[in-house]
């Protein structure tokens, strides 16, 4: 075994010794799918970059790509092109959402008596409710008047839920929904899960919480189950709250990913990397050190991949780093218990998502200007706008995310800290911008 060790790290380090020589970061990276070891993809991974960014430094002399031929150049897009092709691409973006359905029906509606014709059939109302339940010309209605308590009717789903996708589509309305206290205290319309006969909360369940008084609107959204999942179980309520809700239009299909939505969804996200890559590649032109340039690609790798995660994945990330933060803050809590309240307490238990979108803009915005302490400001600021655009953009292609604008604004705020530190670092130790 330990010979078997030993041959092997001897085989890694001469194979990346042979690319190092060649500079060919792409020999690098596929050298590392290929042999699949942690020491070897590490090995792979760095002299790569490395060879990726001495090929761009010496495409940089000639200022062309493809055999010296004007094909295309990197260096040659302006600031202003960039813009042009970021709108360009947010818009592409923007159309393709609208106009291409994510998914299609898979065999038949799993809902019985979904449009309500006849009445209450097949549908489990309580044994006893403070409010009333009417199905009356081919819509449910639900009326609650006492804000203590839930008024609802459900389905069990008969159906094979090995961790599929089923989408849950409906058109609603509700009059005059007075909230309770629970945030969730509303006129609701749920898919949920159960695992062992008990509810899964945790997992996506809410279509739909109206308050106040809406119009009738079309809801639609569908739901990857676990594969524990047990049961599943259709449910209108009237979540401890008081007004009327109304139902109907409903149909449950189980779904797979359209094919036009697929080549679609690979399109977008390669259009993306690219513009990311062009982004990145003047960056990384001219003079100083190499590790700086390698730690800029694994900053924006790092972003890159941490916003492209599916949301599953994201979540039980997260959920075990929450953990860890939790078992080493509780000796905190305790200590300042009676000091600080639970509010208090919960402001510095910060979303580690968030946390880490603003750390590695930081980091970026730093690295970048202490690559090229003359570049203005306001060009790295841009340059990482778009990116941060970028990231959230292409997550209206990934499972389980969706983009949000706070998201950017922290990205944001992380960069103009790293840019802050980076004048202060420059101040201290001057030179380098002649």
């Amino acid at each position: 075994m330990l010979l078997h060790s030993c041959c092997w790290n001897s085989l890694v380090v001469w194979h990346a010794g042979y690319a190092l020589c060649r500079e060919d970061g792409i020999y690098q990276i596929c050298c590392a799918l290929f042999l699949s070891r942690p020491l070897s993809i590490a090995c792979s991974i760095f002299y790569g970059i490395n060879g990726i960014i001495i090929s761009i430094e010496n495409s940089a002399t000639k200022n062309k790509i493809w055999e010296g031929k004007a094909i295309f150049s990197i260096s040659a897009l302006s600031t202003t092109s960039k813009i042009i092709l970021f709108l360009l691409l947010c818009i592409s973006t923007a159309f393709s959402v609208v106009l291409v359905d994510k998914y299609q029906n898979v065999g038949r509606q799993l809902l019985l008596n979904a449009d309500f014709s006849k009445e209450l059939e097949f549908w489990q109302p309580p044994e006893s409710s403070s409010g009333k339940i009417v199905a009356y010309n081919n819509q449910l209605i639900l009326r609650s008047h006492d804000a203590g308590k839930s008024v609802q009717v459900s389905q069990n789903i008969q159906s094979d839920l090995n961790g599929k996708k089923f989408r849950l589509r409906a058109t609603l309305a509700s009059r005059n929904v007075v909230p309770g206290e629970k945030k969730w205290n509303k006129a609701r319309l749920l898919l949920v899960q159960y695992i062992d006969g008990k509810a899964q909360w945790k997992f996506s369940h809410v279509l739909a919480a109206l308050d106040g008084t809406h119009g009738w609107q079309i809801y639609n959204k569908a739901f990857r189950l676990s594969p524990e999942c047990s049961e599943l179980r259709v449910i209108a309520q009237m979540s401890r709250c008081r007004g009327e809700l109304f139902v109907k239009g409903l149909s449950l299909y189980e779904v797979e990913e359209s094919a036009t939505y697929t080549w679609v969804k690979w399109l977008i996200r390669a259009a993306w990397i690219l513009f990311i890559f062009v982004l990145l590649v003047p960056g990384l032109k001219g003079g100083g050190s190499t590790l700086l340039k390698i730690f800029i690609v694994l900053t924006v790798a790092g972003i890159v991949v941490g916003t492209t995660l599916p949301g599953q994945v994201k979540n039980e990330l997260k959920e075990d780093i929450t953990k860890e933060v939790h078992t080493y803050t509780a000796p905190v809590k305790k200590i300042t218990e009676g000091r600080m309240d639970t509010a208090q307490y919960k402001f510095f238990m910060l979303d580690i998502t968030k946390i880490a979108h603003f750390c590695l803009f930081s980091l970026l915005a730093l690295l970048l200007l202490l690559k090229n302490p003359c570049r203005p400001m306001r060009l790295i600021l841009l340059e990482l706008f778009m990116l941060a655009c970028a990231t959230e953009f292409m997550q209206f292609y990934i499972d389980g995310r969706s983009p949000l604008i706070t998201d950017v604004l922290i990205d944001m705020a992380g960069g103009a800290v790293g840019m802050m530190a980076g004048r202060c670092l420059a101040s201290v130790c001057p030179g380098g911008c002649n």
